[in-house]
């Protein structure tokens, strides 16, 4: 297996492997971040977590199209509820392998100067800026 390399010292290729989406979503992640932030020997994590991106975007993608007329037939409700499962077994893997990345905004922010990073200038969230009526009580 070929280990992913950095190009003119820019970011990683995605190592052989991977198919075509899984390659894209290791793109994206890549040139988001600083050229070293992910090192030569987390590759596989990467690829991990790329890995589990796509999966759990296509099992999203089989329930989104699961006809509920399909729950009525026998086995359709087992069917419906282990593409569930798959699916939340697959995220759960997927922030495993993002945390392990510090690839999380919670995992690079520090606690303890979040609050004061907050009062100090930071924009407001899209929730803060919602009338009181967009909330449910």
């Amino acid at each position: 297996m070929s280990i992913a390399t950095k190009v003119d010292g820019k970011f990683m290729l995605p190592p052989e492997g991977l198919s075509q989406a899984e390659s894209d979503v290791w793109l994206d992640v890549v040139r988001c971040l600083p050229p070293d932030f992910i090192a030569k020997e987390a590759s596989e994590m990467l690829a991990a977590y790329c890995r589990h991106a796509v999966s759990t975007r296509d099992l999203s993608t089989m329930i989104a199209r699961f006809n509920p007329r399909w729950l009525k037939v026998d086995g359709g409700l087992a069917r419906y509820e282990k593409l569930l499962r798959m699916r939340s077994v697959e995220s759960r893997a997927m922030l495993a392998c993002a945390r392990s990345l510090r690839l999380t905004s919670q995992s690079r922010v520090d606690p303890k100067t979040a609050g004061r990073a907050r009062r100090n200038g930071m924009l407001p969230s899209f929730y803060d800026l919602q009338p009181d009526e967009f909330f449910d009580d």
